[in-house]
């Protein structure tokens, strides 16, 4: 890698080239929600409620997010807040390799494609399937 992000244009942070982000998978995912929701740096900042000298922060490496903000910051990617705290060091992380993340991402991406084309009943079927089971799995790996 030449230092230059594969969705962005601008350099990749020194901190995380070096290894000195305080949370480098957070980094790389605020980056790609903030380029994916078309919104600019300033109006995500005010999405999820912080300064955007703070939101620069956090695309920096120098700030991990609160919980809360964490929470806001997933609402807005249409991720799970949990997902989102894991990264950013608040949850303990199940032991997900970065690279099963990217493929899950991509499987939910190619999911939510798939739903779009579904009628009400079928979508609603496979909703509730689907959060069934993921919530039998908490209660197993609890």
């Amino acid at each position: 890698m030449d230092g230059v992000s594969p969705s962005r244009s601008k350099p990749v942070p020194v901190a995380v080239l070096q290894g000195r982000a305080r949370a480098p998978e957070l980094v790389a995912y605020l980056r790609e929600g903030v380029d994916r929701s078309g919104l600019t740096r300033t109006e995500y900042a005010q999405r999820i409620d912080v300064a955007w000298k703070t939101l620069s922060r956090y695309l920096n490496g120098r700030q991990v997010p609160q919980p809360d903000v964490c929470g806001r910051i997933a609402l807005i990617n249409g991720d799970d807040p949990e997902y989102v705290q894991m990264l950013a060091g608040h949850v303990p992380s199940p032991g997900v390799s970065p690279h099963a993340k990217l493929v899950h991402r991509r499987d939910l991406e190619r999911l939510a494609a798939a739903l779009e084309g579904m009628s009400e009943i079928d979508r609603a079927y496979i909703v509730s399937s689907t959060e069934a089971l993921a919530a039998h799995l908490r209660r197993t790996r609890s």
